[in-house]
């Protein structure tokens, strides 16, 4: 989980081996701190029976969190106080509770990353209700009076999650309200949350960095008004009865033209039915819902393609809980019709080179079979697989059966004559120096015209007489040699021996549109140079080998989330945020002691306790000059599940940066100096943990 776990004299985010001494006792309150009248219960706790609830008081063992500037009094405790009082009071109405830990000790103290995921897998393996993580927050700024209520329901998860969140916002703004100046409820991508296959959310109750919020954290009876508020928003979600689905299934009609998603529910019925919506893959689709009387029925308007899919649920109850969920399924009607090609059209019937033979297998709608179903040429021992619908052959002219072959898949087959005569190639395939794997997608150029492009298994073929040919291929070194076999073998050698090769590299070009980011004086903007670094820098990667994007490619506002999400979509490996100037809000560098650092023109940030990510900053700084490498909690090295970094090689506000970045040889620097840092960091290790 990616959060600011200590401020004060030790940065605690990046791991303590050593836990502080015991807070000194209070006596009370200072007659200053306005503690909240005692709770006088009016919530109807009756929801709570029957419940499977799993409490996660956050920290412990070597990571005691937060430390209270004005008391020492640690997060991991208050986190664990309350939770036991909570769990006390929904067993007492009914509730069946599992801790994810009892005392200072937690689940896996291997690492950070492992006792996070052993948290989420006890929700999981108790099947769980409702995972509600306990914390209490910090600011990063020295002697802050902020004493915020923040709420994080799980990243991009806006049915039962999101109920869960407003119902518990609601309830700890009501009954925290002197001790909670702001209440935000915000989406949150914490590991913790993400690894949790249950309706989830983290909780920050309020701040141990605000004194009096602090010594009122020491008394029971704050303890007793947040356990009861936690409590209230617990019993209010279940009242709203969310759903839970029994069964799904797709039933078919006709003859695979029409596909019906059936959603089966064991409560909270009915489904309200103008709140269906469904989403199939990474796109919406057309259809429309009906009810039914143990929930509903989705009809899919459009014939689907073969293959396997994921429908994406989305509905709410007559009383407005929601519920999101996934239905995976296939599609997998058979083969009907099958066409065959030959590639080149004709060849000499003794030559050694190979011929392709392209075959397209169509179900009975006229579209492409699912990807991996079998095709045979029934005259040899030969077998291919389909991908969108196509299967490729590679055999020697010289073995090719004389006559008509036949291609076979299940019941359908094609009859093909070979074209056979005196026409003259050399075929040849690319495969990697370093693995002897096929390498697609090579460009063949013969004096600099293209002869052909090699297809997904590196074969490609030359009309003779020609022999000297070029190829270039992404992710390789460029390769010029004789063509002296009938069929050849190239090898080609990878750039940086491959270290970038299918790596998915995020990189966010910072601000765009309204939010330029940095100005100088003459109003150059930093966001259109972090555009233009991010667009050399892409390109760079895309010819080493990587799988390069960017979350935004135009002058365009992008939202925090929004770049977040992109990340996760993308499944990115790691992210570079780049910025020529952030305002210190936004980057949120931290100094030694885990407070707000003085703001910096230059510097590589990194959020505290990702290890990956402190050496990812550490490789780009050093190629930047000997930038410093920093803490920084800024939002979207928190928020991302890889691996991430802000890095800022300049500041446009400050002195003649401007000059210097105004032409290009300035930015491709950069953009060559993130290249080779990113070639370090996975040539040191090639696959970073996310």
């Amino acid at each position: 989980m990616k959060r600011l776990f200590a401020v004060c004299a030790i940065l605690l985010a990046v791991g303590c081996k050593t836990t502080p001494p015991p807070p000194p006792p209070v006596e009370g309150p200072p007659a200053a701190i306005q503690l909240p009248a005692p709770a006088v219960d009016t919530t109807d706790m009756s929801s709570l029976a029957g419940r499977r609830i799993c409490l996660d008081p956050g920290h412990g063992g070597p990571w005691p969190g937060a430390v209270a500037p004005s008391n020492n009094l640690r997060e991991a405790d208050v986190n664990l106080k309350v939770a036991l009082t909570l769990r006390a009071m929904l067993e007492q109405a009914g509730a069946t509770v599992t801790m994810t830990r009892v005392d200072d000790t937690v689940p896996n103290p291997a690492s950070l990353g492992d006792d996070l995921a052993a948290r989420a897998a006890i929700a999981n393996n108790a099947k769980a209700d409702v995972f509600v993580s306990i914390h209490h927050n910090a600011d990063i700024e020295t002697g802050s009076d902020k004493n915020d209520l923040e709420v994080y329901y799980k990243w991009r998860e806006e049915g039962a999650s999101l109920d869960l969140a407003q119902t518990l916002t609601r309830a700890l703004a009501r009954e925290l309200d002197a001790t909670a100046g702001a209440r935000r409820l915000l989406p949150g991508n914490y590991k913790v949350l993400r690894l949790a296959a249950v309706p989830s959310v983290l909780l920050e109750s309020s701040y141990l960095t605000h004194a009096g919020n602090a010594v009122a954290l020491a008394t029971d009876q704050v303890v007793a008004a947040e356990v009861h508020a936690i409590a209230s928003g617990l019993a209010n979600y279940f009242a709203l009865d969310p759903p839970q689905v029994s069964g799904a299934s797709v039933a078919v009609f006709d003859e695979g033209r029409t596909h019906e998603l059936q959603v089966r529910f064991s409560r909270g019925l009915p489904i309200d039915i103008g709140t269906v919506a469904v989403a199939l893959d990474s796109g919406d689709t057309s259809g429309s819902a009906a009810s039914v009387e143990s929930g509903f029925i989705w009809t899919f308007s459009e014939t689907l393609p073969n293959g396997n899919h994921t429908a994406h649920v989305r509905a709410r109850n007559g009383k407005g809980a929601g519920i999101e969920f996934p239905v995976p399924f296939t599609v997998n009607r058979d083969a009907a019709t099958i066409d065959v090609a030959q590639v080149p059209e004709r060849i000499t019937s003794t030559s050694g080179a190979e011929v392709l033979f392209e075959v397209r297998v169509r179900d009975p709608l006229g579209l492409p079979v699912a990807d991996g179903t079998l095709v045979a040429l029934s005259e040899t021992s030969a077998s291919a697989k389909t991908l969108s619908g196509l299967a490729r052959f590679y055999v020697p002219a010289r073995e090719i059966p004389r006559g008509t072959c036949t291609f076979a898949s299940g019941s359908a087959s094609a009859r093909f004559t070979p074209s056979l005569g005196d026409s003259r190639f050399r075929s040849a395939r690319l495969v990697s120096a370093s693995s002897q794997q096929p390498v697609g997608g090579g460009i063949a150029t013969v004096g600099g015209v293209t002869q052909g492009v090699a297809t997904p298994e590196g074969w490609f073929v030359v009309p003779m007489p020609h022999q000297s040919i070029h190829v270039r291929c992404p992710g390789y070194e460029p390769a010029a040699l004789e063509l002296t076999q009938d069929h050849n073998i190239i090898s080609l050698t990878p750039v940086a021996a491959g270290a970038l090769h299918g790596k998915v590299i995020l990189i966010d070009p910072a601000y765009g549109g309204r939010e330029p980011g940095a100005v100088s004086g003459n109003g150059m903007r930093g966001s259109d140079c972090a555009l233009d670094v991010a667009r050399r820098l892409r390109a760079r990667l895309l010819a080493a080998g990587a799988n390069a994007h960017l979350t935004r490619d135009g002058d365009v506002e992008t939202s925090d989330p929004q770049r977040v999400t992109s990340a996760e979509d993308l499944g990115a490996d790691i992210m570079i945020s780049l910025s020529f100037g952030s305002k210190p809000a936004a980057a949120k560098t931290l100094d030694s002691t885990g407070h707000s650092a003085a703001a910096a023109a230059a510097f590589v940030g990194h959020y505290p306790s990702s290890a990956e990510g402190s050496r990812l900053a550490t490789a780009l700084a050093r190629v930047l000059g000997g930038i410093p490498a920093v803490p920084s909690v800024a939002y979207v090295v928190q928020q991302t599940g890889c691996p991430s970094v802000l890095v800022q090689p300049a500041d446009f506000a400050q002195g003649d940066t401007e000059a210097q970045y105004r032409g290009a040889p300035a930015r491709d620097a950069v953009a060559e100096a993130l290249y080779r840092g990113l070639i370090d960091f996975y040539k040191t290790d090639s696959a970073p943990a996310k």
